[in-house]
Formats: structure tokens, sequence, C-alpha cells
């Protein structure tokens, strides 16, 4: 059944709802009470989603800043050395990424595309091992029955192997998005041409940030996978900013919204874009 609550009732309840579990006993699951880092209400939800995902973070706006009752997702993968249980371990997820920008206070509450407010739900989901494709659609599906998600405004992207599975997931899913930015890292495993097709043909957005000499992930095959995009004539092109800097690291620039191109950063460049 689809959340028809407002954001306040829906936070009191997440709050009553960590406060007496907290007082049982024996839980091997729970949502550990909320912090607030700036103008985000952030949850741990330790409930195992499948045999991928142990929990996640989950960031809402803050009751204050929230013009809406649905609100844009914006799913984040992290990297291999993120990996952690889900539970003790998901504070790995805020030494980085996405998670770290929330934490640090540096994610504003609202973006102005088009002279339309939006407040993103932002999704920071820990694996162990790298979950497949229905893995990913079914830790999705899950945060759509429980949040009030603007499901024409579903947005993936990650870092590094993150990056890798959120190209995955799209190719296989081209619908289900309405943007996708992988950082870092893309698929080119056999079968990378049909992943391209699949996005073209759907007109899947597509913006990757990679650093020119990074020795980890080549930035040939971030090249390579926006050629291929691009060959299958889709509607919108896909962009591909490469940084002059050497080592893995690219996400600490992309994730910063003050970085922008053509005026607009990547969550604004996101935005533009709905099913």
């Amino acid at each position: 059944m689809k959340m028809r609550a407002t954001l306040a009732t829906l936070l009191a309840c997440l709050a009553l709802l960590a406060s007496s579990m907290c007082r049982k006993k024996n839980i091997s699951s729970l949502i550990i009470s909320p912090i607030q880092p700036g103008p985000y209400t952030l949850f741990a939800d330790t409930n195992r989603i499948n045999e991928a995902f142990g929990g996640y973070y989950i960031a809402m706006p803050s009751p204050s800043d929230s013009t809406l009752e649905k609100f844009p997702l914006l799913i984040f993968l992290h990297g291999l050395g993120q990996r952690g249980n889900g539970k003790e371990d998901l504070k790995y997820l805020l030494f980085d990424g996405i998670g770290k920008v929330i934490k640090d206070q540096r994610m504003p509450s609202s973006f102005v595309v088009k002279d339309q407010k939006f407040s993103f739900i932002i999704v920071s989901p820990q694996y162990q091992t790298p979950p497949d494709e229905k893995e990913v659609m079914q830790l999705l599906d899950s945060i759509v029955a429980r949040y009030p998600v603007r499901t024409n405004r579903i947005y993936i992207s990650g870092l590094s192997l993150g990056g890798r599975i959120a190209t995955l997931v799209a190719a296989k899913y081209p619908e289900r998005f309405a943007a996708m930015v992988p950082i870092a890292g893309v698929a080119t495993t056999p079968g990378m041409g049909e992943r391209c097709k699949s996005i073209a043909e759907a007109n899947l957005p597509v913006w990757e940030l990679h650093n020119e000499d990074d020795p980890m992930a080549d930035v040939n095959d971030a090249r390579r996978f926006i050629d291929s995009v691009i060959s299958y004539f889709p509607a919108v092109l896909p962009r591909l900013t490469v940084f002059d800097k050497y080592g893995h690291d690219a996400w600490t620039t992309a994730l910063d919204t003050s970085y922008r191109e053509n005026g607009m950063n990547i969550y604004e460049w996101m935005l533009q874009y709905y099913r």
C-alpha cells in the first residue's frame, strides 16, 4: 500500500517506532534513532532487504524544509571499501561518498530547477557482496512501498563499483529511472553494447564523471561506454566529464554541490528529467 501520510506524520511514526523497538530486548534488526545532519533527518534502518543488502541510511528532508508530500528519490550505491553487514558497519557509509556530504551538512535542503523546488529522499544502502540487478530493484521497491516517493523521479548513482552496478541496473530496468550518474566506474563486461542500446532506446539521461589518470578504473572504459550509448542515437545525449586529476576519487568533486557545468550541479542536472 502506498504511503499517503505527510512527511511530518511519517517522521513522527518512524521516531515512535524507533523508540518502542529500542525498549525491547533481543531484537536483531531495528530502526536506529535518527540524527539531524543539517536540513536532513538521517535514519539507519538495519532490517535486511535481501542476501546482498543488510540495511541502509535514508536521509529525509526535515518537515520545516518540505513543501511537498512526495519527493524525488536518489539511490546511491557505495564502492568496494564501504562494504559491511548493514548494521554496525553502516557507519562506513558516512566516511565517504554522499553519506559524508550529508553528514558534513553540505547537502542543501532543496534545489530549484525550472522554477520548481525539489527536496530529495536519499537512500544509501550497504551491501556485503555486490548485488545483482534484481536485488537492487528489491531494495528500490521496498523504499517506494514505505516512503513518499515520486515514482516518476527516481534517480540512481554510485561511485566506483557502485557506479558499475548502477549502469547494470539502469540498463536492465531503464524505464524505472529518470536519470543516472555513475562516478569513477561503468560496467564494460560482455554485453555492454546491448546494455547501452537499452539505455539509449529508453532515453535515459546519463552523466558519467571520471578522473583522467585513474589507476583503478580506466577512463577509456568510461569513454567507450558513453560512445556506445551515443551510437544508438538517444534523445538525450549522454555526458562525460573527465577531471584532469590523478587517483580514483572523482566523487568528492562530482558530489560537491558547488561543482557545476552549464550552471548545474549533478543534482540539478538530474532533476531536469522525469518519467
